[in-house]
């Protein structure tokens, strides 16, 4: 599982979807390529959430999460 200083993600790499857990409640959330184009948009509901991941292509994107506690990003791996 991939970290963030104060959320983690399973499974990593994934092929179907990733969980994103820890995050603080009421968080912005976005999945970007590595050319960083917006795949993913969303606002944590209540700690944790799930990115469909398989309807995107192989590779590496990043998810970047950004709180009143701060902004942290992690590398995502789509099997």
């Amino acid at each position: 599982a991939a970290a963030g200083a104060g959320f983690r993600v399973s499974p990593n790499p994934s092929s179907t979807a990733w969980r994103v857990e820890g995050v603080p409640t009421g968080a912005a959330a976005r999945l970007t390529d590595l050319a960083g184009r917006t795949l993913w948009t969303g606002t944590v509901p209540a700690g944790a959430f799930s990115i469909p991941a398989h309807s995107l292509p192989a590779g590496i994107y990043l998810l970047d999460v950004s709180s009143a506690a701060g902004r942290q990003a992690v590398r995502l791996l789509r099997q």
